[in-house]
């Protein structure tokens, strides 16, 4: 399914960062599957994130998040 720009936009003004708990997370990607998103981007240091607790966000979501959204 291919959309608009627009469409996408429109939705993203207000969902625009994936933030929360594993499971948060994980409805998050799936709200935006059901519109046809395919593609995700993330940055595991943003809002200034400690650089030593940045390993530990990418294990978190390499273990719980990706598994689950395949």
């Amino acid at each position: 399914m291919l959309l608009s720009l627009s469409i996408i936009y429109e939705y993203s003004e207000w969902d625009e960062y994936l933030v929360g708990s594993p499971d948060d997370v994980i409805k998050q990607i799936q709200s935006y599957r059901k519109i046809g998103v395919t593609n995700f981007m993330a940055v595991m240091n943003f809002g200034g994130l400690e650089h030593h607790k940045v390993p530990s966000s990418l294990g978190l979501f390499g273990k719980c998040i990706i598994p689950a959204c395949k």
